[in-house]
């Protein structure tokens, strides 16, 4: 499964991509073994999330017997949200960075300035020690020309990005291709 290989058309909206993208990560974690839920308050904090897998036990049905999440994903579009997301205490992300689980943080930023990517490059150091954290930014001077794609991995307080491109086929579809290798 390429994230890559999610083509969104012109016509899409925002709501139209995030389910495509928040589709994509179910769908993974469930070819993974893990029981993906959107919208779930299972937190002691009980803040709908995104998008959790949760780990399947023995018994019967597979139901969980713990309540922790494996993985923990939030989706924004808007610049604002994914700062918010980020760094704000009373927001998911950062919420859930705080239960210490060792649970994996993903975001998926549907538009962010190249400023906001080096902010959240310098508060992974600061707010996000020791977790293991996913994120993809769509980066542009703004939502209209947002076609470059930033991948970071954070884990083990070291930090490995990639960058895509997003293009536009003949169609009206948008496809990425990664340029040169992790750094």
């Amino acid at each position: 499964m390429q994230y890559g290989a999610n083509r969104c058309h012109t016509r899409m909206g925002y709501t139209d991509i995030t389910q495509k993208e928040i589709e994509h990560f179910s769908k993974l974690g469930t070819s993974l073994g893990y029981i993906p839920c959107r919208e779930w308050t299972g937190d002691p904090c009980r803040y709908p999330r995104d998008l959790v897998w949760l780990r399947p036990s023995s018994g019967q049905y597979g139901l969980p017997t713990d309540e922790r999440a494996f993985l923990h994903l939030e989706r924004e579009t808007k610049d604002r949200d994914c700062l918010e997301c980020l760094t704000s205490p009373h927001n998911k992300l950062l919420n859930s960075s705080y239960i210490n689980d060792g649970r994996y943080l993903v975001g998926i930023f549907g538009w962010i300035t190249n400023e906001t990517w080096t902010k959240i490059v310098g508060w992974l150091t600061e707010q996000y020690q020791d977790r293991n954290v996913l994120i993809i930014g769509w980066t542009g001077d703004d939502s209209d020309s947002a076609d470059d794609v930033q991948g970071l991995v954070w884990s083990g307080n070291t930090v490995r990005q990639r960058n895509a491109r997003a293009v536009l086929d003949n169609g009206g579809y948008w496809y990425l291709f990664f340029r040169g290798s992790w750094v």
